[in-house]
């Protein structure tokens, strides 16, 4: 295996979360409830 065809490494939290306007907690909360309930605007809107 070549060196460019590894994995990138893993980004720290921080920085994935950097200039966000929410904080961390509430992003990642609100990914875990639309993954866990297939949640769309879609259902709303109608």
């Amino acid at each position: 295996m070549r060196k460019n065809d590894a994995m990138p490494s893993f980004v720290p939290v921080e920085e994935l979360f950097a200039g966000r306007h929410f904080d961390a907690e509430i992003v990642v909360l609100c990914v875990r409830w639309y993954l866990s309930f297939k949640l769309s605007y879609g259902i709303w809107s109608a």
